[in-house]
């Protein structure tokens, strides 16, 4: 389903429950709106995440965060007994890494979401209207009840993965080809734009097992998108001058114009 209005994409991907291994998507709902995206993602392994970012290349990511499950619960139902006016003050839901979401009332009638992706870093904010509140709340509470929350330590491979904004910076590509754009799809003069997260190892490298493919507006990009990530290589990231992993969520942007 895609509807038409100003402000974000909801997409809301259900992953089988269970698995310790990477899942494949089994569901997607596509919740269109004007000029960026919230993606929302019921995971077997890493509870709710949460993605919000501006569409277009000149857009940087600006949210991603990890959820436990019984978490989004109580705090979608905080924050509806907020938006009926049954409480005055805000909303706040802790991340897994550090952040927090929090929804703030404003007098107009329109509401504030506000995120802070670690607790070093500046917090954003998008003013939205009532009922995109209610569709969003509605998505994180429905996909906290398909997801689940498997500690690092019970994973392989082994060790904790961090959030990017936790990094000393952030790891750069340093080498890899570019995606090849499908033929059929220049001559048809379609774009469109894959939707991504993976784990970049210690080394530099994408841990292939993890990478999955979030949301697509045209699958047929996805295998291209795929084989060019496996065949990066980016800076090592580092903590504290420490070698780690970290997720990465990314928009892979197809447009006919350029010729890859």
């Amino acid at each position: 389903m895609i509807s038409s209005r100003t402000g974000y994409a909801i997409v809301v991907i259900g992953l089988p429950v269970g698995s310790v291994s990477q899942p494949a998507v089994s569901q997607a709902e596509a919740f269109m709106l004007a000029d960026g995206a919230v993606i929302t993602v019921a995971d077997s392994l890493d509870g709710v995440v949460i993605w919000l970012s501006r569409l277009g290349d000149d857009q940087p990511l600006h949210f991603t965060a990890r959820f436990d499950p019984t978490m989004v619960r109580q705090w979608t139902t905080a924050a509806t007994r907020l938006l009926v006016g049954e409480d005055t003050i805000s909303a706040t839901l802790p991340d897994l890494d550090g952040g927090r979401l929090v929804v703030l009332p404003q007098l107009s009638g329109r509401w504030i979401l506000a995120y802070q992706g670690h607790p070093d870093s500046t917090w954003g904010n998008d003013e939205i209207d009532v009922g995109t509140l209610e569709t969003l709340l509605d998505a994180w509470s429905k996909a906290a009840d398909r997801s689940r929350w498997v500690p690092d330590s019970l994973r392989w491979p082994p060790g904790p993965v961090f959030n990017i904004v936790a990094l000393d910076e952030t790891p750069r590509r340093l080498f890899g080809s570019q995606p090849r754009y499908p033929d059929r799809l220049r001559e048809e003069g379609i774009g469109g734009t894959v939707w991504v997260s993976f784990v970049i190892n210690a080394a530099g490298r994408v841990e292939a097992p993890s990478l999955a493919v979030l949301y697509s507006d045209e699958r047929r990009f996805n295998w291209e998108a795929r084989r060019m990530l496996l065949q990066s290589r980016y800076s090592e990231p580092t903590r504290g001058d420490q070698p780690v992993r970290v997720r990465v969520f990314q928009m892979i942007s197809f447009n006919v114009q350029q010729m890859w």
